[in-house]
């Protein structure tokens, strides 16, 4: 398990991101990109909020408390990957299960987001 103030870093090592993709995809300066990638505490919640709202592939309860795996899990159904950054494509397949759990992982997750913005100190 890595600790909380590591966890931004090691999600940018684990997307192979460099930190000015990093920057870019949080729409930050990348000089406070480079404090967000290198900092001295825990992150805030709100900051949480925003990397899960421009990397919706990360897992929130990795992000959070640092269990589990980096990233949800993709399903490839043919050639459609079922985590489709927020959004569930409708699909000619027998695979509703699947589609129905990931749709549930999305809502909770937007759920989570909300959240901690409103919690946000």
């Amino acid at each position: 398990m890595c600790r909380a103030v590591d966890r931004l870093s090691h999600l940018c090592v684990a997307l192979n991101l460099t930190p000015q993709d990093f920057a870019d995809r949080m729409g930050l300066p990348l000089r406070r990109a480079n404090r967000v990638l290198r900092p001295t505490r825990a992150p805030s919640r709100k900051l949480i909020a925003r990397v899960l709202g421009a990397f919706p592939q990360v897992a929130p309860t990795w992000l959070l408390i640092g269990e589990g795996p980096v990233l949800l899990p993709t399903t490839l159904l043919g050639n459609y990957i079922a985590v489709n950054y927020g959004h569930t494509t409708q699909i000619n397949c027998s695979c509703t299960g699947t589609i129905s759990a990931l749709q549930a992982h999305l809502l909770e997750k937007e759920r989570l987001i909300q959240h901690l913005l409103q919690h946000a100190t």
